[in-house]
């Protein structure tokens, strides 16, 4: 009895079969949303995945071809490069100052000849550079423009994608900018020219107009510049020299002013002694002049030439400038353009002497004494330094054309 009438304890919680069913439905019918999100998603992913792998293979495929033409465009720059060193070459050897046929037949003929031929195959390959940047500039065109990357990747990332198609495009521009600017296809074409005329022997020699050389030396200034002046002015260096070529053969006359010294021995001289009468005495005697002398001689070339000169000299003789002796010999010419010449011969100087019966004359002091004396010519021997003052001497032909 006493066990029967002892109360059972209640439950803490209270589940009622209802509420339990509710809440399981409502977790079966998250379930079941996540399950169709998780569907969908996958479903997204994939079309996704396919929309990235259709895009990353057309940007693939744009950039596997602009590489490609990127790497034909370096390739033909690489040989149009090295066409202009052997422009270089060729114009080295054009420049050589001595350069004559026999001397190009023997060290260069071979070499020229050769260049040539790889040069006239360059002038077709220019073309194809031509294309090939054409070609590569369309390539980075469709890179830019028709990738679809902007569907798939932020602007950053594409940014940093097309970085070195970039720089690449960059260069590309660059090389293309220094050939146009250089004329590269020009210089090739003109190198190419020179080559035929180097090869033609003709070219080696310039025919002049007639021409009458005059004096001792003639002047050519040449200038050497295209005769199309429009067509290679781009890529032609004008030259300009000036070259001198000294005559010889045929006579030269000369005109030349300088000083002489003479000696003519002893020779008899006369004053008014202490008691105003005319003495005699015998005195060696030097007469230093200023001369001028007329000199032919045989033109050369050289440095040195001979030939004879005749001449007067000027002294002062009793305060007044006279013309008293006269000169005559060989001659040393030193020189080719400005003249010294060196003579040493005989001269003829009138030294006056005091006439027969006057010796010991009483006259007056102040007397004039030329009324007794009379010329007399005396030979001696002089040597002369003069320098050549012939009209035109130093003249030079200016242009000869």
């Amino acid at each position: 009895m006493y066990e029967n009438n002892v109360a059972k304890p209640k439950p803490i919680f209270e589940i009622k079969n209802d509420t339990i069913s509710t809440e399981l439905n409502n977790l079966i019918s998250r379930y079941n949303e996540k399950e169709r999100m998780i569907e969908n998603n996958n479903v997204t992913i994939k079309k996704n995945e396919i929309v990235i792998n259709e895009k990353v293979k057309e940007y693939q495929s744009l950039l596997g071809d602009f590489n490609k033409k990127y790497e034909k465009f370096i390739g033909d720059c690489r040989y149009i490069f090295g066409l202009l060193r052997t422009v270089k070459k060729v114009g080295a050897i054009a420049e050589i100052p001595d350069l004559d046929s026999l001397k190009y037949a023997k060290d260069y003929k071979q070499e020229i000849n050769k260049i040539s031929g790889d040069l006239l195959t360059a002038i077709a390959q220019i073309d194809e550079y031509k294309k090939s940047y054409s070609e590569l500039s369309e390539s980075y065109v469709k890179l830019l423009t028709m990738n679809n990357l902007d569907v798939i990747m932020e602007k950053s990332g594409i940014d940093k994608l097309l970085a070195y198609p970039n720089f690449q495009k960059n260069k590309a521009d660059q090389l293309s900018d220094w050939f146009i600017k250089h004329y590269a296809d020009e210089v090739i074409k003109q190198a190419f020219l020179v080559t035929t005329q180097l090869d033609n022997t003709e070219n080696y020699t310039v025919n002049s107009y007639p021409f009458q050389p005059e004096n001792d030396m003639v002047e050519f200034k040449v200038i050497i510049e295209p005769r199309d002046k429009i067509k290679f002015e781009k890529n032609h260096k004008t030259s300009k020299f000036i070259y001198r070529q000294a005559i010889y053969g045929g006579t030269r006359v000369d005109f030349s002013l300088g000083l002489a010294a003479a000696y003519y021995g002893k020779i008899s001289r006369y004053e008014i002694g202490l008691d105003n009468k005319l003495a005699a005495y015998d005195k060696k005697f030097i007469s230093s002049s200023l001369v001028g002398l007329i000199t032919m001689s045989y033109r050369r070339t050289g440095y040195i030439a001979y030939g004879g000169s005749a001449g007067m000299g000027l002294d002062v003789i009793g305060g007044k400038l006279q013309i008293s002796n006269f000169f005559i010999g060989p001659t040393i010419l030193l020189g080719k353009k400005d003249r010294m010449f060196f003579t040493l011969g005989a001269s003829l100087k009138n030294v006056r002497e005091l006439k027969d019966g006057y010796l010991g004359l009483e006259v007056p002091a102040t007397d004039d004494l030329t009324s007794y004396s009379r010329d007399r010519y005396k030979i001696g021997i002089f040597a002369s330094l003069t320098y050549s003052l012939t009209k035109d001497a130093r003249a030079l032909i200016k242009n000869l054309r």
